[in-house]
């Protein structure tokens, strides 16, 4: 059968329903896109490219195939505007990735103290264990963060 004949025997309703679709996993793809230039502009400390990406629709909380968020990204990578940027439009501060990990975690074990005092001012559990139960004070401890350890046990790490 060509495609006229399939065209016409599927009605102008299934045309218009398999456009609908068609577009709808387009818009999904872009958005995916978009989702993932997030992440790269946020661990690179691209503020100017991260506030363009939010404007025009990139979901702040989008995780990637490991389950890792812009605001983990930019955590790890110590860009602190760039955390501020995401923790105000919305980023969600305890979100973990497939090992356990949080923006947190990540933050204290590369000793980012100004990123761990804005976290830890916007909520972020203290506590939080990933999957190998290592906590952030554990990872700033064992990095020799000192400074990263004491004001985690100040907020009350255990």
């Amino acid at each position: 059968m060509d495609f006229k004949m399939s065209r016409k025997a599927m009605g102008k309703g299934s045309v218009l329903a398999l456009s609908v679709a068609v577009l709808a996993l387009l818009a999904a793809a872009a958005s995916a896109g978009m989702n993932e230039d997030l992440k790269r502009a946020a661990e690179r400390g691209n503020l100017p490219e991260v506030k363009r990406l939010l404007a025009a629709g990139a979901e702040v909380n989008a995780a990637g195939f490991v389950g890792s968020t812009a605001l983990m990204y930019a955590s790890m990578k110590g860009h602190l505007e760039v955390v501020r940027t995401l923790l105000a439009a919305g980023a969600e501060v305890n979100a973990k990735d497939l090992e356990g990990q949080t923006a947190l975690i990540w933050a204290s074990k590369q000793g980012h103290l100004e990123v761990v005092r804005t976290l830890l001012a916007t909520r972020a559990d203290v506590n939080p264990k990933g999957k190998d139960g290592w906590t952030a004070l554990m990872g700033a401890t064992k990095n020799g963060h000192r400074d990263v350890a004491e004001l985690l046990r100040q907020a009350g790490a255990k």
